[in-house]
């Protein structure tokens, strides 16, 4: 923010409000304070465990959150202006020596972290190379990309509202109406498709053990169901009615969570069917030949010993090329599972050893295999 001038305000029985400037001479930061609180208020540490405990029993920091909100909600009737209150910095004073010996935390900091994905560079160079087709999916991308924003950002309700436009706008037939729209969702095979491996996903796999999204989705016999709930919360969420004692209400947005995250992976299922263009034959050899030209292949050498038909040791090497720069993890993963598959192909009926996988390049072994010796039956 730039103000273009600025001092403290005092309100809300002693709260002092100021804005502090960054090095760049922008606000950057709303400090609050208040004055003369019971030492009650200050936090405690104990050591109970191994881990100290931080118990916080004051109410200064949610009073602190809702005075920066009420201003923001009158401030943004006429400017748009985005306040983080989930990053904080509290710091406690001392008013003497006395409490100043007592207090045992004098500030802390609290914000929210999100961690950053590895993205596999040749999921990039598929994306750029399947762009050349010349097709437009600019608008499932958007949408998808603001509700996924939205999710993360935990603005559950705006996450839902740009979910249910894609599947409306992709498969709803231009129907608004409830039945009519019911009718163009769950005909289409496509959706229906995407629907019940998504509904599987949810229910099988142990990334969602234990979660409430699991919880939602127990709670429908079937797709169709699901399909009614998605289209109902669709007049709830789209429409506003303040007469209502049950509305939507931006600041609370945890009711619209389930939702707004089965309605993204919903999405997420259907969006494998654009995805498709990323793996097309075409793809796979222009990714390889670019990786070449500017030098980016990593070649593994896997030096291999087994038992051919007749019991007798032998040996062979097999040469893996795979784009990259670099030996990672992936590529050394895709080695190992060239050589089981080109064993099994290869070898039928011979029994593999062990196998040492070398990267080329500065001669580093990057994995070594051994297989427990087939017992050999005895016939009389």
């Amino acid at each position: 923010m730039v103000f273009e001038d600025s001092w403290p305000l005092e309100g809300y029985n002693g709260a002092i409000i100021e804005f502090c400037k960054n090095d760049d001479g922008l606000i950057s930061t709303l400090k609050v304070t208040f004055k003369d609180c019971p030492f009650s208020d200050a936090p405690t540490i104990s050591h109970d465990g191994q881990i100290p405990t931080i118990t916080i029993t004051s109410t200064l920091e949610n009073k602190a959150k809702y005075i920066v909100q009420q201003f923001s909600n009158y401030i943004n009737l006429y400017f748009v202006i985005k306040i983080n209150t989930e990053e904080i910095d509290i710091k406690y004073i001392p008013h003497n020596e006395e409490e100043k010996q007592k207090l045992k935390l004098f500030n802390f900091k609290s914000e929210k972290y999100i961690p950053k994905t590895p993205l596999p560079f040749s999921i990039i160079a598929q994306a750029f190379y399947a762009g050349e087709s010349g097709e437009d999916f600019s608008f499932s991308a958007n949408l998808y990309q603001r509700a996924a924003e939205a999710y993360t950002s935990e603005n559950y309700i705006e996450s839902f509202r740009h979910s249910f436009l894609l599947l409306e706008a992709r498969y709803g037939k231009g129907k608004f109406k409830t039945q009519a729209l019911f009718k163009a969702l769950t005909t289409q095979t496509e959706f229906v498709s995407a629907l019940r491996a998504t509904i599987e996903k949810i229910k099988s796999d142990p990334l969602h053990q234990n979660k409430r999204i699991q919880e939602f989705v127990s709670r429908f016999q079937n797709e169709q169901e699901i399909v009614e709930h998605l289209i109902s919360q669709r007049g709830f969420y789209f429409h506003g009615n303040l007469l209502r004692q049950d509305t939507w209400h931006p600041n609370k947005q945890e009711a619209a969570a389930n939702i707004s995250e089965f309605s993204l992976y919903l999405n997420s299922e259907l969006n494998q069917n654009l995805a498709n263009k990323m793996y097309a034959p075409s793809v796979g050899p222009k990714h390889f030949k670019n990786a070449q030209k500017f030098g980016a292949i990593v070649t593994i050498s896997i030096s291999f010993h087994f038992l051919d038909h007749n019991k007798f040791e032998r040996k062979n090497i097999l040469r893996i090329n795979h784009p990259g720069t670099q030996c990672s993890n992936a590529i050394t993963l895709f080695a190992a599972e060239q050589l089981i598959k080109h064993f099994q192909d290869k070898y039928f009926g011979c029994s593999l050893q062990s196998a040492i996988g070398v990267n080329e390049k500065n001669n580093e072994k990057v994995f070594e295999l051994s297989f427990a010796p087939v017992p050999v039956e005895m016939t009389s």
